[in-house]
């Protein structure tokens, strides 16, 4: 009977998308539940850019399990994946599917709880505050990115209301392991953080968090033949202020970084300075290359294309800030300003006007405009509609 109620709702779900707060209830028994979530988004870029104009529908969906060990400790775990819905049915086509979260972990009551997997690193606790339009922002959020988005290798302790002592107050440590790969800017070392945040019921909260990262061990073998490391570590501290309603959001965050922000392998346009590591530039030609200089790139105004090597970013700041308004009757407008800052030079920088209809807790529909205004080309109308559970 089991099987059959668990098949029932597996094969709809493959259907379907990620939001847990309306997650189907598969089995809850004798101290153990299983929940399948997920939500299937149909979504349509349109551009004067051609590779960010078309379908860019897809579809997420997971499950959340929990069993209880004794009166004060569970065990939990969770899953979820993301399937393209975008393609072609050609065999021979490459195939974007991914696991996007993988987590096994422990509840202790109070004294909080720590996991391992795939999961949100710990500069996401504070820049997920500003990143609430439906389509873009979230400019600092970078998956696998040592611990600024989603990643690998994540062992992840939380702790809420501080062991149940101090309502509002919550914080978090994690640690990653190595991850060797072949795309070099997807690697990371070994590194740390560590969040807090504090809210109040008035609805302001405050959060700031750090993280330190060594590089792979195949990033550094690649460091004296391409430069891609400028450095043996990567470090990020972020920072972020909220105020928090039924009604309205009001966020912003900040982040700096030391050689943590990719520069891949691309060429850039007239309208942003092109980046190049200062070693490919010969020293009697390049006044910015000093040791002690603030950068280690050489900022070039050309009007020319000019391709630089995949790199990360010595110092980089990110900022982003946002409104929302929730209306009875399931609108949500918002805005929201983001900007990448490298060595004191703007490279990105967007502004997004969104817009969210509810029909019903499981349906709901959005525009989300993002305007460049660095490169109008860039311009870009997302318009989605989204079925979830």
């Amino acid at each position: 009977m089991i099987k059959q109620k668990i098949l029932a709702v597996v094969i709809p779900s493959l259907l379907t998308v990620s939001g847990t707060a309306n997650a189907l209830e598969v089995y809850n028994e004798g101290g153990n539940k299983l929940d399948l979530y997920g939500k299937a988004s149909g979504v349509r870029y349109i551009s004067r850019e051609s590779k960010d104009d078309g379908d860019k529908s897809y579809i997420n969906f997971g499950f959340k399990g929990e069993t209880r060990i004794n009166e004060d400790i569970s065990g939990y775990g969770q899953w979820e994946y993301k399937i393209l819905a975008n393609g072609s049915e050609d065999i021979n086509e490459i195939n974007h599917n991914k696991t996007i979260l993988g987590i096994a972990g422990l509840k202790l009551g109070n004294m909080g709880s720590i996991d391992y997997g795939r999961n949100y690193g710990i500069i996401y606790n504070i820049t997920s505050w500003s990143h609430k339009n439906p389509e873009f922002g979230g400019i600092a959020i970078r998956s696998d990115n040592f611990m600024q988005g989603r990643g690998s290798g994540f062992l992840t302790y939380n702790n809420t209301n501080f062991f149940g002592l101090v309502n509002g107050w919550d914080f978090a440590i994690q640690y990653q392991g190595q991850n060797n790969r072949p795309n070099l800017l997807l690697s990371n070392g070994h590194g740390y953080g560590i969040s807090t945040s504090y809210n109040i019921p008035m609805g302001v909260g405050i959060a700031a968090a750090y993280s330190n990262s060594t590089f792979s061990s195949n990033q550094m073998m690649n460091h004296n033949r391409s430069v891609v490391m400028p450095m043996k570590r990567g470090h990020t501290w972020a920072t972020a202020l909220k105020y928090d309603t039924d009604k309205f959001y009001l966020a912003a965050t900040y982040s700096h970084t030391i050689n943590e922000i990719p520069l891949t392998s691309k060429t850039i346009t007239t309208k942003i300075p092109a980046i190049k590591p200062a070693s490919d530039i010969p020293s009697d030609t390049s006044p910015h290359s000093s040791p002690n200089s603030s950068s280690s790139f050489i900022f070039s105004k050309t009007k020319k294309k000019i391709p630089y090597i995949p790199t990360f970013a010595k110092r980089g700041s990110t900022f982003e800030i946002v409104a929302q308004y929730k209306f009875d009757f399931g609108l949500s407008p918002s805005i929201s300003y983001s900007e990448t800052t490298i060595g004191g030079i703007a490279t990105e920088k967007y502004i997004s006007l969104g817009a969210t209809y509810s029909f019903n807790k499981k349906l709901t529909t959005y525009f989300n405009y993002k305007i460049d205004p660095m490169y109008s080309p860039g311009n870009i109308v997302a318009v989605g509609l989204v079925y979830q559970f």
